[in-house]
């Protein structure tokens, strides 16, 4: 694949084959369950309103996108219009869904296992896909990550993304994403 070609159905070929082989995601159980759900792809544009909008409800320590790629690249500012923030999201499994509704005081033991385990998934699908991205020529950051090892190698100016990697458990579409413009990428 060029760069100059990434489009969202290749977005979704990357995060699916590696949530596909993965071996960290898992719930460490005899059975060889995954820790998650097919993974739930969204791009969105760097300048979306909503990004202020949250910043402005949770308080100053959120980073827009923006604020994001600047921590990560000082020497090389990019407009917000110019960034995609590519979002994730990591569905519990139908089996985990189904113990957890029967627990009353406690969390199901599978919802405690993709809790700790589906964490150091998330963390790997991450930096994997900025990993990906950025040998493609398309420089990503996970802010999510460490700092130590959050900054990709190459940077260009012609494409920049912001990857934001949720694992919340989402059981169907989250109300806060349907404000999302949902593009292809890269920007025009």
């Amino acid at each position: 694949m060029s760069s100059s070609d990434l489009n969202l159905p290749q977005l979704e070929q990357i995060l699916h084959d590696f949530w596909a082989t993965a071996p960290s995601n898992s719930l460490h159980l005899e059975t060889a369950e995954k820790a998650w759900d097919e993974p739930l792809l969204a791009v969105a544009a760097g300048d979306d309103p909503l990004f202020a909008q949250v910043k402005a409800a949770i308080g100053p320590f959120y980073w827009t996108p923006a604020e994001a790629f600047a921590l990560a690249f000082p020497d090389q500012p990019a407009p917000p219009a110019a960034l995609r923030v590519v979002s994730y999201a990591l569905p519990q499994t139908q089996a985990t869904r189904a113990q957890q509704r029967g627990e009353r005081d406690f969390p199901a033991e599978r919802w405690a296992r993709s809790r700790y385990f589906g964490e150091q998934f998330n963390c790997d699908l991450r930096l994997h896909l900025a990993e990906r991205l950025t040998a493609q020529g398309f420089p990503a950051v996970a802010p999510g990550t460490p700092a130590r090892i959050r900054l990709p190698a190459i940077r260009t100016a012609r494409h920049r993304l912001q990857l934001v990697g949720t694992a919340y458990g989402f059981y169907r579409r989250p109300r806060n994403l349907r404000s999302f413009r949902w593009l292809d990428y890269p920007p025009r």
